[in-house]
């Protein structure tokens, strides 16, 4: 930054004007003079050059704090773009799922269907069998029956030919010893 001018001469009057020796105020004089060379003392236009500076940066800095936020709305405008898309994928997936399931449930229900039909025809014909099976024992049964009935009968009548002659062979033995007592 450049000093500020300061007139020497002027300075060294006023101090000797106030009571200062000639010889010290010229020392005072070249004192300020090298403090004021060596520090650096802001002028007016350093301050003016300075503010606009700030000003400028200031600017800048609001300048890349709205592309900042419009990156935010943009990388927002992506993710929800992004969410969007995965959501409807999520729900294709799961719809194409669903389907999936209803079709493998309805598969299994037609198996189902098929094996209890099979098994219902299967139950039918070993149900039949077994009514043949039933009715032919029956029939084999009655056979035996009529054929343990035809003995019966045949018994009946040898023992009632036998009844017969016994009683025959009574009637004739009692009429015998009927006589014999007479």
């Amino acid at each position: 930054m450049p000093s500020a001018a300061f007139d020497t001469l002027k300075f060294v009057k006023t101090l000797t004007t106030h009571g200062i020796a000639s010889e010290q105020a010229e020392g005072i004089a070249e004192a300020v003079c090298e403090v004021q060379s060596s520090s650096q003392v802001a002028t007016k236009h350093d301050l003016d050059t300075m503010q606009f500076e700030m000003q400028r940066s200031d600017q800048e800095l609001k300048y890349e704090i709205n592309e900042v936020k419009h990156d935010i709305g943009d990388l927002r405008m992506e993710v929800k773009q992004e969410i969007n898309a995965l959501r409807a994928e999520v729900k294709q997936e799961i719809n194409a799922l669903r389907a999936e399931v209803k079709q493998e449930i309805n598969e299994l229900r037609t198996e189902l269907k098929q094996d209890i039909y099979e098994l219902r025809a299967e139950l039918k014909q070993e149900i039949n069998e077994l009514r043949v099976e039933v009715k032919q024992d029956i029939h084999e049964l009655r056979v035996e029956v009529a054929g343990i009935k035809h003995e019966i009968k045949a018994l009946e009548s040898r023992l009632l030919i036998r009844l017969s002659a016994v009683l025959v062979l009574s009637i004739g033995a009692f009429s015998g010893f009927t006589k014999w007592l007479v």
